[in-house]
């Protein structure tokens, strides 16, 4: 949809989505409106800007290193979608909204898929009374997000007011008396959050309100990023026994390496060597060995690991699905192309009509054998360039979607799944469970990247690191 925003825009869409979906208050939505071009602009400023990705990138890190080598508690342990969804959260949502958050409320993540899995159900302003499980379920996830993000707002402006007195007086901020007593320091929450908080205090917006717009900031931060690192890992890890790391879609068995040939795991990991390297420190008092040490140079991965660039892109192609919904607001003709018309010769029109919806689906592009061979097969190389260390680009794969609805957080999420990839792959080892071999689920509807429709189980161990210079 390449139309002027004259003629279709995605601008009643997203008022619905904010109404109905993240449960903004119909009394609060036109203030809301009114707010979104400034709180638009201020997560642009932050997200698009390489001093807000740095910041953000800096704590994400910071949890990856000290979290990762605990991934799992014993030598051998099995690991699914939820649990490795649910970490990447754990480390990457303290840069946006700090740690207390999370603490206060441990069953978050929880919540936040329950909603998400109903995003859609949502969106459309279905009514609770509806008998479908996942609708019910999102809708009361939902009511338990809000109060969440409602209560921590609260905080914020409390803990806000307290440190701007207590700099007054060149002292320490101090908990407020009107904050609940259960909010420990807000001092972590990110520039991020607290420059929308300033925005919300400016125009008297409530903290009922807020809850409802950041709830938005939530689910974006995590909708997209973790599930991508779950398909990214599990194709890297089962092309370990296949050719160049290609294997179809949905498939159950991958094909076997052919001898002689270097398989996709070691590939990349003679790659990121430079740039991300696990080493295992000597044992410390008693023998008792110490957890392996994890050093992460985000800018050398995005900028000379061009394999593991390329796995993100064809696994943003093979395995996101989002879609763009706008709305009509003149009539228009859209003319098919000569090639997409095929052997007829005589191209379809369709005339959409003032008040109709258009639905884009960047998936039907993403798997068109038109555009892609083996459009059907995750294949990394296609994206690789016949000049050495030139990076691949993403091109027409628009996994964020495009135009002025394109997703703002798109840079911090390419450098988060690369750390969170390259750090996987450095420290650990995935095996299938059974004697079947890897099994690649099939795609469940999601909003924009898909979710396994199957159960997915691997087993995972540490990497053996004794030939690793520490």
């Amino acid at each position: 949809m390449t139309q002027k925003a004259s003629v279709v825009s995605h601008e009643p869409i997203k008022s619905r989505v904010y109404r109905h979906a993240f449960g903004i208050s119909p009394k609060y939505q036109r203030i809301h409106e009114d707010l979104l071009p400034e709180l638009q602009a201020t997560t642009t400023e932050h997200l698009a800007k390489d001093a807000g990705i740095q910041q953000m990138l800096h704590v994400t890190l910071a949890n990856i290193r000290r979290n990762l080598p605990n991934l799992v508690s014993f030598v051998d342990s099995m690991v699914d979608h939820p649990l490795l969804k649910n970490f990447v959260s754990h480390c990457a949502n303290p840069s946006l909204f700090g740690t207390a958050l999370l603490e206060n409320y441990p069953d978050l993540y929880d919540w936040l898929w329950a909603f998400d899995a109903g995003f859609r159900l949502l969106a459309t302003g279905a009514p609770r009374f509806i008998p479908i499980p996942t609708l019910t379920r999102a809708q009361i996830a939902r009511s338990r997000l809000l109060a969440a993000l409602t209560a921590f707002h609260r905080a914020l402006d409390a803990y806000e007011a307290s440190e701007s007195d207590q700099q007054q007086n060149q002292q320490q901020p101090q908990p407020s008396s009107d904050a609940p007593g259960w909010w420990r320091d807000l001092g972590d929450v990110s520039p991020l959050v607290r420059a929308r908080a300033d925005i919300y205090r400016t125009h008297g917006f409530p903290h009922t309100g807020r809850a409802s717009a950041d709830l938005a900031l939530l689910w974006a931060m995590n909708a997209n990023a973790n599930p991508l690192v779950f398909w990214l890992a599990l194709r890297i890890f089962a092309s370990a026994s296949s050719f160049c790391g290609d294997h179809e879609l949905g498939a159950t068995e991958t094909t076997t390496t052919t001898k002689g040939e270097q398989d996709l795991l070691s590939r990349l990991r003679d790659e990121i060597a430079p740039h991300a390297r696990a080493t295992q420190p000597p044992p410390g008092t008693f023998a008792i060995p110490e957890p392996p040490t994890l050093t992460i140079d985000v800018s050398g991965l995005v900028n000379q690991c061009a394999l593991l660039r390329a796995c993100y892109i064809e696994s943003l192609r093979v395995d996101s699905a989002p879609w763009a919904l706008k709305k009509v607001l003149a009539d228009f003709e859209i003319v098919e192309s000569v090639e997409d018309a095929g052997g007829t010769g005589k191209p379809e029109r369709y005339r959409l009509r003032k008040g109709e919806f258009a639905d884009v689906a960047f998936d039907l592009h993403f798997k068109d054998p038109r555009v892609w061979e083996r459009a059907e097969t995750w294949w990394p190389e296609r994206h690789l360039k016949g000049d050495e260390g030139a990076m691949p680009e993403l091109g027409t794969v628009r996994g964020f979607g495009g135009g002025r609805a394109i997703c703002k957080g798109r840079v911090f999420a390419e450098r988060e799944v690369l750390a969170f990839i390259a750090g996987i792959i450095a420290l650990w080892e995935m095996e299938p469970v059974g004697d079947k071999g890897w099994k690649i689920p099939r795609h469940g509807q999601a909003t924009a990247v898909s979710v396994p429709k199957d159960d997915v189980r691997v087993k995972i161990r540490r990497r053996d690191l004794s030939a690793q210079k520490t």
